[in-house]
């Protein structure tokens, strides 16, 4: 690593810290991130060079790649192909209560100008992907330094789950580059929330909830992180002003989230968000058979599997429904906790990435950034707590929701090693040019001759 590139980052920790208010609970000024904005603004070349980083493992790949990468697309793909055709009553009809609409949609619309479907699918996939680039750009930019955020970049490019998620036609994709581009959007707003900007957010977030279900966490999470601002923080805007934001952003999220509600509900005959609320009830039964036998056995129908039944008969779903569904739901989570500490984040992260993860945590900390601390913990657990509560087979892509954000830690985490090391290295060094004058001073005292 350069002697220019660390000076460089110095430079910034420098400015960025003379700039923060000796109060903690006190937003920056506007000129904070000054600094931060300049080395954006003169860092183009490099921001290309990186997108080109990103994007060439990717599109190789996809090249390359034979068939399908996840059993999921095909039914995802099913539904495109009902779409494309303008087959509206087949899709509706194929639209399973464990799906949300918008992937299909978007993936037929991308695939009017492309030969195939699946090609429309891909392309829908990878150009979110492109908005999660973009995003982490953006969000680094509010708080760090443009080096750290192309160390942070360059690690996100080179991640083969991240890069073979990228192109694969099912939800996650643009799920997760639906969430972080309105996590980049609260990020732009949250020092003066308005109406506008709270409706706004809603949308987007409620777009994200018609990809995935579990993006319902952020009706209560984006509320909080705006309510933390405003009573840890001397904000800037009124109390009135922060319940009309937090209002017009719930209608907003509710408004898209109906849809789903609705169409989940009437397939079910039942009042239902998702239909993995049928797995929990069915895995809940204690008749010492294994999970696969609990889902895909014949025991209440003899034609139709038993989440299929269960799914389409309400009265069916009513009884298996227990007093002891939150106990498994806490079980579940558990054992996803330990699958995801024993197996899974050090395959995803890498040994030195979680480590270099903790030391970016660090320097946030270090440098009196506690809200940005609090928004980025706060992510993390909010977009984890669903797929650890109720995903039954833990696989790496459920971990691709919180890498962007943890890479670009790293990337912090790395500089911040490094400058450490610097100015223990200068201490060292200024502490041998001190010491061993005096003691060559002793000794030519004691021998009358010189070092």
């Amino acid at each position: 690593m350069s002697s220019e590139f660390v000076a460089r980052y110095r430079g910034f920790l420098r400015r960025d810290m003379s700039a923060i208010p000796p109060r903690t609970d006190q937003d920056p000024e506007p000129s904070t991130s000054s600094g931060t904005d300049n080395s954006f603004r003169a860092g183009g070349l490099r921001i290309f060079i990186l997108l080109i980083i990103f994007l060439l493992p990717r599109l190789l790949s996809w090249r390359n790649g034979t068939g399908l990468e996840d059993h999921d697309s095909v039914r995802y793909l099913m539904e495109v192909q009902a779409l494309a055709k303008l087959d509206f009553t087949g899709f509706l009809r194929g639209l399973g209560v464990d799906d949300a609409p918008l992937f299909p949609f978007l993936g037929a619309l991308f695939s009017l100008p492309v030969s195939s479907v699946e090609t429309g699918a891909r392309l829908c996939s990878l150009v979110f992907s492109l908005g999660v680039f973009a995003a982490i750009l953006g969000i680094a930019r509010r708080f760090t330094s443009l080096e750290a955020a192309a160390l942070g970049l360059l690690i996100m490019s080179l991640n083969p789950v991240l890069i073979l998620l990228s192109f694969t036609p099912i939800t996650e994709p643009s799920y997760i580059g639906l969430v972080y581009l309105s996590f980049w959007a609260f990020w732009l707003q949250y020092e003066n929330p308005t109406k506008w900007t709270g409706l706004l957010l809603g949308l987007l977030f409620g777009l994200a909830f018609l990809t995935r279900a579990e993006g319902l966490v952020f009706l209560a999470a984006i509320p909080v992180m705006q309510f933390v601002h405003f009573f840890f923080r001397q904000a800037r805007y009124r109390l009135h002003q922060l319940w009309s934001w937090a209002l017009v952003f719930v209608l907003g999220f509710a408004l898209l989230a109906s849809v789903q509600v609705w169409q989940v509900s009437q397939k079910m005959g039942t009042w239902a968000i998702n239909g993995r609320q049928v797995w929990t009830a069915i895995l809940d039964t204690s008749d010492g058979a294994s999970s696969e036998a609990k889902i895909y056995g014949l025991d209440y129908s003899p034609k139709e599997v038993n989440l299929a039944f269960v799914q389409t008969h309400p009265e069916a779903f009513r009884h298996l429904q227990s007093a002891n569904m939150l106990k498994q739901v806490a079980r579940q989570f558990a054992l996803n906790v330990m699958a995801v500490y024993n197996y899974h984040l050090s395959g995803f992260l890498g040994a030195l990435g979680i480590v270099f993860f903790a030391f970016g945590l660090l320097s946030l900390f270090k440098a009196g950034r506690l809200y940005e601390l609090f928004l980025v913990l706060g992510f993390l657990g909010a977009t984890l707590f669903a797929p650890l509560a109720y995903v039954t087979a833990w696989a790496p892509k459920y971990l691709a929701i919180v890498g962007p954000l943890m890479m670009l830690l790293e990337g912090v985490g790395i500089l911040y090693v490094v400058d450490v090391a610097g100015d223990a290295t200068r201490l060292a060094a200024g502490l041998r040019s001190r010491v061993l004058p005096s003691r060559c001073r002793r000794t030519a005292g004691r021998h009358s001759t010189g070092c």
